[in-house]
């Protein structure tokens, strides 16, 4: 029994010092074209990202999951905002060393934009501060076939990716909606040289397959 008190002691300590969780800031930003002109009803995702796991003590980042997932749009000025998130930054205990935070602007007819801190941020600086914050996104057109079949692709990859990585059997797609809706039709409308799959569809057969309990119907991309 005592050669287990010293990861009990850390992990005790751990829970201590993080008794509360952590908080990612309340953020505003601004979305515009090229010319600098406001775009209205881009979908904007928001996701803090923790990586952990494996074998070792400290984990070797073999897994991954949500610290939160949020979505909003912009309104006619081109502004989105983002409420401060509450999120428990230790998912996988003594195994999580490292986290990020991810924003994607996707709107069809223009190509996707993500920005992100790095896993190579120290401590709970990648999911705690945001150093653009009250900064300017801009997007620019998607002007040809294959812009905007690699903008849908990229969309749908990032919704699969957020959902995939949540903690309720892939449920997570509830809580971003629109951003699966307007990835889901603009893969039905880009053209390229195979047709392109989108994460709806995608979590359609993960649930008719039985992996998934969520009722996917009644939320179905518009």
């Amino acid at each position: 029994m005592l050669y287990r008190l010293p990861g009990m002691l850390v992990a005790c300590v751990i829970a201590a010092g993080s008794a509360f969780g952590a908080t990612f800031p309340a953020i505003a930003m601004r979305v515009s074209d090229e010319a600098g002109n406001p775009i209205e009803g881009a979908v904007v995702l928001l996701r803090g990202e923790a990586a952990g796991g494996g074998f070792y003590l400290h984990g070797n980042g073999s897994q991954t999951t949500n610290l939160f997932l949020v979505e909003t749009q912009t309104g006619s000025d081109g502004k989105f905002h983002f409420d401060k998130q509450m999120f428990w930054p230790h998912p996988f205990l003594l195994k999580t060393h490292d986290r990020r935070t991810h924003i994607t602007v996707f709107k069809e007819g223009f190509q996707i934009y993500s920005i992100s801190t790095g896993f190579d941020v120290q401590g709970l600086d990648g999911v705690t501060s945001w150093r653009w914050n009250d900064g300017l996104i801009k997007l620019l057109r998607a002007t040809s076939d294959t812009e905007r079949y690699d903008a849908a692709d990229r969309a749908n990859d990032i919704a699969w990716l957020s959902i995939t990585n949540a903690e309720s059997k892939g449920c997570g797609f509830v809580r971003i909606r629109n951003f699966m809706g307007a990835a889901h039709m603009a893969a039905r409308r880009a053209q390229g040289a195979r047709r392109l799959q989108s994460a709806y569809e995608r979590l359609l057969q993960r649930s008719a397959e039985g992996v998934t309990s969520c009722d996917i119907r009644q939320t179905e991309a518009r």
